[in-house]
């Protein structure tokens, strides 16, 4: 899946955040490591040199500036360097402005790195200069992903990512997208939102009748989750790739840490991969921002469309209680409709240290299947009696399927083994109409429908 690239590679990029870097030559750097063979990993290093530090020198008729980038990765143990070169740049400008000083130069470089505890140094020199560089090190654990069981890779995070129409001669563009890398790890409230990518490893050849959900979460600096959502994730092959993003614009400056879960919903294990940034918001004063907003504000639900509100309230209406029922019956306003679902699911949230509340999984898991095993004509899976009935209870134990018997249309017979405290609960659906549209027509749960004799409903006549 992966092409080592062995130069290095640089774009200019007009940033929003020029003004963070304090040091002399604004120089940031991030990784990340994705999956290559049992042996190695494939290792991308992102580059975030400030042009409008490094001196100009007059030559011409244009401004020339001249850099240079070293690379060098050491074997801590067998203390030999492993990777090293340098990878010199320039550019030229017919004036220095304030757009000129405001350029960033952004760069990717992918290698392959054998399994091992590495040290990593970059150094960054202004060769019109030399007095002005700068010099980062940083240890490297290189540990090789499991060849046999799911796993994830670490986050890279992005400035954007285009999935239509992507550049296929960029240097960022992989797996079908263009992704643009964000060095620095620093936002603002000029680039809000937060995107990320995220490989997963092993879901086909680890599945076994398991199924998986990514769950993602955003913790602020004292570690408190303030945003955290979840969706199932399907096994596409032993490679696939999930990107989304977190939008950061109400909330206060301040670091936060973004979480990805690769979560076993049957043995509830989790792969976890993390990465902290920086959100410089100069919307909002920190002292202004109380715990309850923080709960909500930038949540899955305060960012939710009209259209988006309206379809879950529709769905919810099968698990909710009776006085719930009679709020959502009252809600008319788009906010009173966000507000109410946070509440909603926060309140059958049992797990909040973690982040992952379960019941919003299970229950959209429930509401996939149905819209993909049941629909009818026009009508969406949810929207039907085994639909409902399989997402307010949940999957039978036992499925009992007739197919056009003599003269009885087909139906089927669903057994639980429990429903709360019934035991033994059936449900009976039948296609009366032949056209795959199948309708609760007998059940011994309490306040359901029951007929005994519903085997005449399904004869033809």
């Amino acid at each position: 899946m992966r092409k080592v690239i062995t130069v290095l590679s640089l774009i200019l990029i007009i940033c929003a955040n020029t003004n963070f870097a304090q040091n002399k030559l604004g120089f940031e750097f991030d990784y990340a490591r994705f999956k290559l063979d049992e042996n190695s990993v494939y290792l991308e290093l992102y580059y975030d040199i400030r042009e409008g530090d490094l001196t100009p020198v007059k030559g011409d008729n244009v401004f020339v500036i001249k850099g240079n980038l070293l690379i060098e990765i050491t074997d801590k143990v067998k203390k030999e360097i492993t990777y090293k070169k340098d990878f010199p740049f320039q550019d030229s400008f017919a004036e220095i402005t304030d757009e000129v000083k405001a350029k960033n130069m952004v760069g990717v470089l992918g290698v392959s790195i054998p399994k091992g505890e590495y040290t990593l140094k970059l150094v960054v020199q202004d060769l019109n200069n030399r007095t002005n560089s700068k010099t980062v090190n940083e240890n490297l654990t290189i540990a090789p992903f499991d060849e046999k069981n799911a796993s994830i890779s670490d986050i890279q995070l992005s400035l954007g990512i285009i999935r239509e129409d992507a550049n296929k001669s960029s240097i960022f563009y992989k797996s079908g997208l263009e992704v643009t890398p964000n060095p620095s790890m620093m936002f603002s409230n000029k680039l809000p939102v937060v995107y990320y990518y995220v490989e997963l490893y092993n879901l086909l050849t680890d599945s076994q009748g398991k199924s998986y959900k990514l769950v993602k979460s955003l913790f602020n600096n004292a570690g408190k989750l303030v945003s955290s959502s979840s969706k199932p994730v399907s096994a596409k092959g032993n490679a696939s790739i999930e990107i989304g993003s977190f939008n950061l614009s109400k909330y206060p400056t301040g670091n936060y840490t973004i979480e990805l879960g690769l979560v076993d919903t049957l043995s509830k294990k989790a792969m976890v991969a993390a990465k902290k940034l920086y959100f410089y918001n100069t919307n909002i004063k920190a002292e202004e921002y109380t715990a309850a907003k923080t709960e909500y504000v930038g949540s899955e639900y305060s960012l939710m469309s009209e259209a988006e509100c309206n379809k879950m309230l529709d769905q919810i209406k099968y698990i909710a209680e009776r006085d719930e029922l009679a709020q959502i019956d009252k809600l008319d306003t788009y906010e009173a409709k966000k507000q109410f679902l946070f509440t909603f699911w926060s309140s059958r949230n049992e797990n909040k240290v973690s982040g992952i509340n379960d019941s919003r999984t299970e229950f959209d898991m429930r509401v996939q299947y149905a819209n993909k095993n049941y629909g009818y004509k026009y009508k969406e899976g949810y929207k039907t009696d085994r639909g409902r009935v399989l997402i307010k209870y949940g999957i039978p134990d036992d499925v009992e399927r007739h197919p056009v018997e003599g003269n009885t249309s087909p139906y089927e017979i669903w057994t639980y083994n429990s429903v709360g405290k019934e035991p033994n609960v059936i449900f009976a659906f039948g296609d009366i109409g032949g056209f795959g549209n199948y309708l609760l027509l007998h059940s011994t749960k309490q306040d359901e429908p029951y007929d005994e004799n519903y085997i005449k409903k399904l004869q033809k006549r």
